[in-house]
């Protein structure tokens, strides 16, 4: 937390905005790269570096004694942390049926919302502890860096990028009833099926 660096490095609270700052300006900057990168790219691939980078920069963070190495690392953790919204909310879009997309987007968003809530309890309550001869707040960083970089690797390993979805505009497809779909080139193409007036009407 704020209050167990201003103690041990000596910082002043005005300076603490600017961890902040660092961090959601390259998150923020970067997102949309992220983004345009996964639609030309692998996925999977790119959220493997991504959580990787971002657990290497929380774990090079527990071992920060001045401010410099907080703001560039603070800064490196955001630009690695742009990467996982746009790509798994991708992954997901592509992954989840139809029917149930709303579903799984609100399941996601639950878990996060979890995640930095017990995540936020947790660090508030051992940061200013010593466990050991290791201080809390340090200690945090490292378990949540440990735990990114075992994601990447379960990621790495386990997890298959679902094929790409091509959505027909249906503002084009007023004559089009259903949907079927064509794998080409590993991507999902959802194609609406012409009504069989219309097909007569060709005839």
């Amino acid at each position: 937390s704020f209050r167990a660096l201003e103690a041990d490095l000596n910082l002043h609270p005005s300076l603490l905005g600017y961890i902040t700052l660092a961090q959601t300006l390259m998150l923020s900057l970067f997102s949309p790269i992220w983004g345009f990168l996964s639609d030309k790219y692998s996925r999977k691939w790119m959220l493997v570096f991504g959580t990787a980078l971002w657990g290497l920069a929380t774990i090079f963070l527990a071992n920060i004694n001045d401010f410099a190495h907080i703001i560039i690392f603070r800064a490196i953790n955001g630009l690695a942390l742009g990467s996982i919204g746009p790509i798994s909310q991708s992954i997901l879009a592509d992954a989840a049926k139809n029917e149930s997309l709303g579903l799984s987007f609100g399941i996601v968003q639950l878990s996060s919302s979890i995640g930095r809530l017990i995540g936020g309890v947790v660090t508030t309550t051992v940061s200013m502890k010593y466990f050991g001869t290791i201080r809390g707040w340090r200690l945090c960083f490292i378990v949540v860096g440990a735990l990114s970089i075992l994601l990447s690797i379960i990621v790495a390993l386990f997890v298959e990028d679902a094929p790409r979805q091509v959505r027909i505009n249906r503002k084009e497809t007023n004559s089009y009833i259903g949907e079927s779909i064509i794998d080409n080139n590993n991507e999902r193409i959802i194609e609406p099926q012409r009504s069989q007036s219309y097909m007569l009407y060709q005839n």
